[in-house]
């Protein structure tokens, strides 16, 4: 019930405006709204009916859910920003298809301290990375990057507060978060994370470019597989859900780039993230233990050409592992979280996406996945539905 008055409301909203989205720099005073709504058809999900989606070798968690097969609203979702004077009001709810609620998804506020500082505290999106701000609908595909669905869980979304030193070339921000998301879990030792990031971009008439890098460091106290263990078990069978859980530290580092060009009527955009992500801590269950190291490493590029309101894409991911059990139940918790592989995954996507008009994108996939024993091959199509307004 709910969730069909969130997309009829999605629907009536006012539809002045020809923006894209809603975006959280440099807007105008006022109050800013943004809707979006996506949906798509999947040929196939990669895993059965009462099957976990893990992808063998890696600590999984956060909302990071494969796709079902059918037809799905994959986002719907309305912003809204308030700014006067130095002061920002942010907020944002949204429904995703795996998932049978609505929840507020941003809450913050934002005081600018001077022209190129601010800071922002609340229920917010990370920024140390153009990747874990967007939404799929943001981007060309109607999947997610596999290496932010394993590495990040999708995206990291926490409580926290953060000091932002943003200029025309410079962007650089310390956030400190209170580290209850994946890949940290907040315990008794009452420890946090933070991370800090900077990236430098060049602008020039028919050419930009964006090199960053950052650094996230997490504790994580008895961490289970939260997708299937705090009240959501997407429609898997309780006594099929392993329990477990890992205590530890997460230090996640990465370095990204993203530049685009014109040639004529032709725009090419590149973007590039190479991650590293390395864990030391314990695994337990509710009888053994055993120490664990883990180091993941992940490479998700995407290249693009648009030619007026046509778009083509692709994009690579690749994952590394090595995981380091010791301990008399090594093995058998190694099996236990599924961390016992003989390959790394990959994934491969062509996207082609069509602007129908101001508000309306059309898109269709291919993507090949391999990261079992055998590989999968997925024919997505669906459409995105963007609208700002401003008053």
């Amino acid at each position: 019930m709910y969730r069909l008055l969130f997309v009829v409301l999605l629907s009536i909203l006012p539809t002045r405006g020809l923006s894209h989205g809603l975006t959280e720099r440099k807007v105008a005073e006022g109050l800013s709204v943004m809707s979006n709504l996506s949906s798509s058809f999947s040929s196939r999900s990669p895993i059965e009916q009462n099957q976990l989606w893990v992808v063998p070798g890696f600590f999984m968690g956060g909302e990071a859910l494969p796709q079902q097969r059918g037809f799905n609203v994959s986002e719907a979702r309305v912003a809204a920003q308030y700014r006067e004077g130095s002061i920002t009001i942010y907020g944002k709810a949204g429904y995703h298809g795996h998932d049978d609620a609505i929840e507020w998804e941003e809450a913050k506020l934002g005081y600018l301290v001077s022209s190129s500082t601010r800071v922002e505290a609340g229920k917010m999106k990370g920024r140390f990375s153009f990747a874990n701000q967007r939404h799929g609908s943001d981007t060309p595909f109607l999947s997610y990057p596999l290496s932010y669905d394993i590495i990040w869980g999708r995206h990291y979304v926490d409580d926290g507060i953060r000091l932002i030193l943003d200029t025309a070339t410079l962007d650089c921000g310390l956030e400190g978060w209170t580290g209850n998301r994946f890949p940290s879990q907040l315990g008794d030792d009452g420890k946090g994370a933070y991370d800090i990031y900077c990236r430098k971009s060049i602008f020039t008439e028919q050419w930009n470019l964006t090199v960053g890098t950052y650094y996230y460091n997490g504790s994580a106290s008895r961490r289970v597989d939260e997708r299937y263990t705090t009240g959501h078990n997407h429609g898997v069978d309780a006594a099929v859900i392993p329990y477990y859980y890992f205590s530890g530290k997460t230090e996640i580092s990465g370095v990204l780039a993203e530049t685009d060009f014109t040639l004529g009527s032709l725009k090419f955009e590149l973007q590039g993230e190479l991650m590293n992500s390395e864990s030391q801590g314990d695994i337990r269950d509710t009888t053994r233990i055993s120490s664990i190291q883990t180091r993941y490493q992940g490479l998700s590029g995407t290249a693009s050409a648009a030619y007026h309101s046509h778009r083509l894409s692709f994009r690579y991911d690749h994952l590394r592992f090595k995981n380091k059990l010791e301990g008399a139940a090594a093995t058998d918790l190694a099996e236990l979280a599924g961390l016992i592989a003989n390959q790394d995954p990959i994934a491969v996507s062509f996207g082609y996406q069509w602007q129908a008009n101001s508000d309306l994108l059309l898109k269709i996939e291919w993507l090949k996945s391999k990261y079992i024993s055998d590989q999968h091959e997925t024919i997505l199509a669906g459409f995105s539905w963007f609208h700002t307004t401003s008053r």
